[in-house]
């Protein structure tokens, strides 16, 4: 196995200075500056030949031999804009690659029946595990900070599980008719930190690259920084770009509500921290999705109101 010395020194790469910044090193060398980073995937190199012959060049390729185990690429300044315009950089660059690589797939209906009922057996088990819950929590006399936060909330738990079967259920109606579904090539881990560049931008990060849907990314993208973009406004300008079809959208919805499993064993400043997310998640989704299915929004479903 390489050193990460050895493969510099392979290419005559002197190390002026090294900056490690988390699972990345940038090196200063008489030859310029480089990132070194660890290998994840054999199949990098191939990939990026991929997008190559699509017609999508807004990679950042490596520039050493397939055998290191790390990766040598040229340093690129990173992307200084606010949130927003580096968010909507990255939804147009996604869209493009979803258009560009975007191809369908006979499907059948076990398939379809499977993915339904696993995700509808989820729910289930999530309902019951947050019932659970809520019933531990109300025979307690003096109850946690983290507690109190969700039992106040606890009705954003139960209607975004009803909203998320609902859309599942319009999801499977809409998909079993179906003999086919698109795919394309995702990123598979969306995140602001993920876009470099400032003439040229490149996504960056490509070990979760994989073929499925693209709803996946947008999916990855939310839960990675919904607190940090305005998401109603990427999904319009996604949509602009690359519309989803009716059941891609309903999947979309179902699985953005789907609540977290807070296993709340930590410490109690942790607990309440997790707490806050997956209500403000919870309350976010609701709101974006009210815009496309503001009948459910309302809460028509729930049964768990009090």
């Amino acid at each position: 196995m390489n050193s990460v010395k050895d493969v510099l020194e392979k290419y005559n790469y002197r190390i002026d200075k090294l900056t490690l910044n988390n699972n990345i090193r940038i090196i200063d060398s008489p030859s310029g500056k480089f990132v070194v980073k660890k290998r994840k995937n054999k199949d990098t190199r191939e990939l990026f030949r991929y997008l190559n012959s699509r017609g999508f060049d807004n990679y950042l390729d490596y520039i050493n031999d397939d055998q290191d185990d790390f990766m040598i690429f040229p340093y690129i300044d990173e992307v200084h804009d606010d949130s927003a315009s580096r968010a909507n950089d990255i939804i147009l660059l996604d869209s493009l690659l979803h258009n560009k690589t975007a191809f369908y797939k006979s499907i059948s209906s076990e398939e379809v029946k499977a993915f339904y009922e696993e995700k509808t057996d989820y729910i289930e088990s999530l309902t019951k595990y947050y019932d659970n819950i809520r019933l531990v929590i109300e025979e307690q006399q003096f109850i946690p900070p983290s507690l109190y936060l969700l039992i106040r909330n606890i009705s954003w738990v139960f209607r975004s599980l009803d909203a998320s079967k609902y859309f599942l259920d319009k999801w499977y109606d809409e998909e079993s008719k179906k003999s086919s579904r698109r795919l394309c090539l995702i990123h598979g881990n969306l995140e602001l930190d993920h876009l470099i560049g400032t003439e040229n931008r490149f996504l960056i990060s490509w070990d979760n690259a994989r073929v499925d849907s693209p709803i996946y990314d947008l999916l990855t993208f939310y839960n990675n920084d919904f607190l940090n973009v305005p998401f109603k406004t990427l999904l319009a300008l996604y949509l602009k770009n690359n519309p989803l079809t009716s059941e891609e959208l309903y999947l979309l919805f179902s699985l953005m509500l789907i609540p977290d499993k807070l296993e709340l064993n930590k410490e109690e400043v942790i607990n309440t921290k997790e707490v806050y997310y997956l209500i403000e998640k919870l309350i976010a989704s609701n709101k974006i999705i009210s815009d496309y299915h503001p009948a459910n929004s309302n809460g028509e479903n729930n049964k768990h109101k009090k």
